[in-house]
């Protein structure tokens, strides 16, 4: 197993520059001078450049430096918001610190919770077991929910997934992503962090897990961890794109991509968010038995069946936020994919949950 200094999935070399246009946009939102941002990043761009789309990627250390000052600014917002101080950057290094020494992942989860009971930050932390999985519930203390607070609590829950499994020297495989903010945020949802989709409107910020993970050994050194804390947790920390299917990253991308009513990335971007030509990222979807085309496809039709499922969207809302030139188009395109228009699908959804 491998005892590196890195967590056992390492990044990609460029990030695409909407994933750095969404966090500036969002510092513009609280109040924030983006252009402060970049320059506080060094980065030799302005947002007329981002605005303009002159830049489309990133290399991965200038986007982690532009996202430690973003994620800063939109904690800080947050917590102001909510009368309540920050978790500062040395308290959440503490923690790490206190659990290096941890003999399993279960103790490891344990003393963060006993750890931030004793800071007393407004982050509570804790597990909820089931038979066969378990649920790591992230609570905070927010009096007012926006962008701002939805980033950090996604974030910070997106860490502690990293750091665990950076403990046990494996990714930790999420069964479902929950998040207690309502369908309003899914337009904040900008980056592909746990390999599933983030659901909408739960009663926590969580994430499920496998039960039989929790007694894994902590494998991690000190040493190690002081490495570690070279960059993390303010760093990004995307899935190897070498050693597993490209396929499930590139769709994770466009999903959420659509599901935040971005425009879907286009195939330049995405090869150079994982390091590859075009050539090269169309011969390895090839090999998985897979295409953009297809993947766009299947990213369009478990959207629409979402959307139909009670959203309260119309027919030509949908066909215009799924990329559909009109409702003719759409309409077509779902009876080729079920079989039925998908008036007639939302009807048998609708009476099917009734007679549940």
């Amino acid at each position: 197993m491998s005892r590196n200094c890195h967590l056992a999935r390492p990044a990609p070399k460029n990030i695409p520059a909407y994933a750095a246009f969404h966090l500036l946009s969002k510092v513009q939102e609280i109040g924030t001078d983006a252009n402060a941002i970049l320059r506080n990043a060094k980065l030799p761009f302005s947002l007329t450049d981002f605005e303009q789309e002159k830049v489309r990627t990133l290399p991965r250390e200038h986007f982690t430096a532009l996202y430690r000052e973003c994620i800063l600014a939109l904690e800080a917002h947050a917590n102001q918001q909510s009368g309540r101080l920050s978790v500062e950057l040395n308290e959440i290094r503490m923690l790490y610190y206190c659990i290096i020494n941890c003999r399993t992942l279960v103790e490891a989860i344990g003393r963060s919770g006993e750890f931030f009971d004793m800071l007393d930050r407004g982050i509570r932390l804790r597990l909820k077991y089931s038979e066969d999985f378990v649920d790591f519930i992230m609570v905070t203390r927010r009096s007012q929910k926006n962008s701002a607070s939805f980033l950090s609590d996604l974030v910070g829950l997106s860490s502690f997934h990293q750091f665990y499994g950076w403990l046990i020297g494996e990714h930790i495989h999420v069964l479902e992503v929950q998040m207690a903010y309502d369908l309003s945020f899914e337009k904040d949802i900008f980056m592909d962090f746990f390999q599933v989709p983030v659901k909408l409107c739960g009663n926590h910020n969580k994430f499920r897990i496998g039960r039989d993970i929790l007694e894994r050994p902590v494998i991690r050194s000190f040493h190690e961890l002081e490495k570690l804390l070279e960059t993390f947790p303010l760093d990004v920390m995307p899935p190897d794109y070498k050693s597993s299917r490209i396929s499930d990253h590139v769709r994770n991308i466009m999903y959420n991509a659509l599901l935040s009513r971005a425009a879907l990335p286009r195939i330049p971007d995405l090869a150079g968010a994982f390091g590859l030509s075009s050539a090269t990222l169309r011969r390895r979807l090839s090999e998985e038995g897979s295409s953009i085309g297809r993947i766009r496809e299947s990213c369009r039709r478990q959207l629409a069946e979402e959307l139909l499922l009670g959203h309260g969207e119309t027919i030509q809302g949908i066909a215009a936020r799924l990329g559909f030139s009109d409702p003719t188009s759409f309409r077509r395109a779902f009876k080729q994919w079920t079989g039925m228009p998908p008036s007639r699908y939302g009807e048998l959804a609708t009476s099917q949950n009734a007679s549940a």
